[in-house]
């Protein structure tokens, strides 16, 4: 009765499964950077805490046959964390956290604290998506075919994809370091505070440009398509440097 007992304690945790990132050691970190490479889809948000937290959405499952062992991956790194990912630490306060199963269902939902950079890194064509939530810190996200969504943030961003669309929802824009947002195939959408001041480069090859914001260039218009393809400018009286681009895409540059 005990073993049955231990056994439906044990699943209903899996079914809730929450770990840190090493189960024989706390990864504890509050400066620095962890990147998040080939994972195919997750969710990263930040918290006053000083942990790297992991929870699973969608299950991850293991074959039968595959009991008692660990997926292990081409670089001839294997599961450290029980839920399919590997951490490797590359430097002093820089960890690379790898996807090594192909659980493709899986989505991992990520807690990382408020004072680490995130870095993204996923040059797959099936990647699916990469969304981060009230980072405001550095971040860094690169998707070859998935879509790329940030909430809460204040940079400064340098994100980019080829197949993927790009939204961006931005706190504040105070940073002086600057920002860049660009997609090749897909739409890009950003979003500021409607006091945000900051020096503005647009450019679009074959898309067009929507704003609601007041942009310091010739006739501005409410909502309205500008017919250049390079649009120069500022928002308020000039700040922070913002690029957002998209080759074959419109750009949406609205207020909140």
């Amino acid at each position: 009765m005990k073993n049955q007992i231990k056994t439906l304690v044990t699943l209903l945790l899996l079914n809730l499964y929450v770990v840190q990132v090493w189960s024989q050691d706390k990864f504890s970190i509050s400066s620095g950077t962890v990147e998040f490479n080939e994972i195919m889809a997750i969710s990263v948000e930040g918290y006053d805490g000083n942990e790297v937290v992991f929870g699973v959405d969608g299950g991850y499952k293991v074959p039968d046959r595959a009991k008692g062992l660990k997926p292990v991956n081409g670089l001839g790194l294997s599961d450290n964390t029980g839920v399919g990912l590997a951490v490797k630490k590359e430097a002093n306060d820089y960890y690379v956290i790898y996807q090594v199963s192909r659980n493709t269902d899986t989505r991992y939902k990520v807690k990382v604290p408020k004072g680490v950079k995130v870095k993204y890194v996923n040059s797959s064509i099936h990647g699916k998506s990469f969304k981060a939530f009230n980072i405001p810190t550095e971040i860094e996200a690169k998707s070859h075919g998935g879509d790329i969504y940030l909430s809460g943030i204040t940079g400064p961003l340098t994100v980019s994809s080829v197949h993927g669309n790009i939204d961006v929802i931005f706190n504040s824009l105070t940073n002086k370091l600057p920002s860049s947002v660009a997609s090749v195939h897909g739409e890009v959408d950003i979003t500021v505070p409607a006091a945000t001041n900051a020096d503005l480069s647009i450019h679009t090859n074959w898309g067009d440009v929507y704003s609601d914001l007041e942009i310091k260039v010739d006739n501005p218009e409410q909502m309205k398509a500008y017919s250049a393809k390079k649009i120069r400018g500022k928002l308020g009286s000039g700040g922070a440097a913002l690029e957002v681009s998209s080759t074959h895409g419109n750009v949406y540059l609205r207020k909140k």
